[in-house]
């Protein structure tokens, strides 16, 4: 009977207790003296390496992402209005911008708001004093803006051009 770690007729060989591939992962394998010691990989514990570490418990993803937990790796699924790898990027959703009219486009979480230029409403400020008095005939009205005197000329086939200012207090 040989000493643990020994075999052969006089106990003349040293078992390899590597040769088996006890570790997992990619983990290298160290052979010692009745037993092995697994070097684990990053993202890796355990005797044999067989645990992946919990990545998302650190709480790696702000700004209300969920974590998803992966080999030595996690992935943030950002909420909406964010992005980057931790989604801690909030998006400017005024980079597009969707503001008319020389308006001034506010960035917000998830959204964006639009200051309108004197003359301009609506939500993207796309709607100019002269639409807003438009007649019920084919009437089509273009606008002109000085300071904060407003020019609508009618255009109208039937009729002759006419002209109506507004001014702006």
């Amino acid at each position: 009977m040989c000493v643990k770690g020994y075999m052969g007729l006089h106990c003349e060989t040293e078992v390899n207790e590597c040769q088996s591939s006890p570790c997992l992962n990619n983990a290298v394998c160290e052979d010692q003296l009745g037993g092995f010691l697994c070097k684990c990989p990053p993202g890796f514990l355990g005797t044999r390496c067989d645990i992946n570490m919990d990545e998302c418990l650190s709480q790696p993803c702000k700004n209300g992402a969920t974590c998803k937990d992966g080999a030595n790796s996690f992935r943030c699924h950002c909420a909406a209005g964010f992005t980057g790898t931790q989604c801690e990027l909030n998006i400017n959703e005024c980079q597009s911008n969707p503001c008319k009219n020389q308006a001034t486009c506010v960035d917000e979480l998830n959204s964006y708001s639009c200051k309108c230029q004197p003359g301009f409403s609506g939500s993207r400020c796309e709607t100019g004093i002269c639409e807003l008095n438009v007649v019920k005939d084919d009437t089509k009205y273009r606008d002109t803006i000085t300071t904060s005197i407003f020019t609508c000329a009618k255009h109208n086939l039937y009729t002759k051009n006419y002209v109506k200012h507004f001014v702006l207090i």
